[in-house]
């Protein structure tokens, strides 16, 4: 997994680099504003691509992580978004989502909601 979803920052070295309080981090965690995976040790890591350089994080999390950690559990809804587009663009959904023009951000959010659904039994 830390090839499609690493590289992380731990806790204290993500709240370094954005000057974020504890208080702060939660609230964008709770609020699916940033991905928090859990590792197997207990260790809370945060996917660095879910930044941009200025440590924006990624646009329409809100929207999409509950649906797809709730689809497929959270270490694979963070693959979802940053693996390459099986259609050989090679871009990721976090790329597109973060980059791409209005059309080719809601594929992706349609996609992510089809994909969700059929995880659904």
């Amino acid at each position: 997994m830390n090839d499609v979803v690493g590289p992380f920052f731990d806790r204290a070295g993500l709240r370094a680099w954005l000057g974020w309080t504890e208080t702060r981090l939660e609230e964008l965690v709770a609020g699916a504003h940033v991905i928090q995976l859990t590792t197997a040790d207990g260790t809370e890591v945060f996917p660095r691509y879910q930044f941009d350089d200025r440590g924006t994080p990624l646009p329409h999390l809100p929207e999409l992580w509950p649906l797809l950690a709730g689809a497929y559990g959270p270490w694979s809804a963070a693959a979802w978004l940053n693996a390459p587009d099986p259609d050989g663009c090679g871009r990721t959904a976090a790329d597109i989502l973060r980059n791409g023009d209005d059309e080719q951000v809601a594929a992706v959010i349609r996609e992510a909601r089809h994909d969700a659904g059929r995880m659904r039994f």
